[in-house]
């Protein structure tokens, strides 16, 4: 993969999650008894963006298949999150009801993330097929 595509698919990741967070975040703040300060939004960006880094660096891990892959993913955002995020950074406790809420905003936030880079290589790759179609048809 080209490293511009890497780089631009790192922001994808990096942006989506961060504002798929931040709006379950930002809804269930009064539910979760969740503090909104300034320093909590850099630090779920920085996590958000280790979270990105942390899957480009697997990316090199040689997947058999689409579902392999999506599982290391997966599993790259819940050690990330719940290492970082919550054990390092503190920015939530590790009690039940935190914890199965953190795991459902990684899901939602995931198959939003995965839906957002699979349009982009779907546009992608159409856009190469039209150079490819048109070198033919000069050719």
């Amino acid at each position: 993969m080209q490293m511009r595509k890497k780089i631009s698919v790192f922001f994808i990741m990096t942006c989506a999650s961060f504002t798929i967070i931040m709006l379950i975040y930002t809804a269930l703040a009064e539910w979760m008894k969740a503090d909104l300060t300034q320093s909590r939004i850099f630090a779920l960006f920085g996590v958000c963006a280790m979270v990105a880094a942390v899957i480009s660096a697997t990316d090199f891990i040689p997947a058999q298949s689409v579902l392999v892959r999506l599982a290391i993913d997966f599993a790259d955002v819940f050690l990330t999150v719940f290492l970082l995020g919550g054990g390092v950074m503190k920015l939530f406790t590790f009690n039940m009801k935190t914890m199965l809420t953190v795991f459902g905003m990684l899901s939602a936030a995931f198959v939003g993330v995965a839906a957002l880079v699979l349009a982009n290589e779907i546009i992608h790759s159409g856009e190469i097929n039209q150079k490819i179609a048109e070198m033919k048809r000069k050719n």
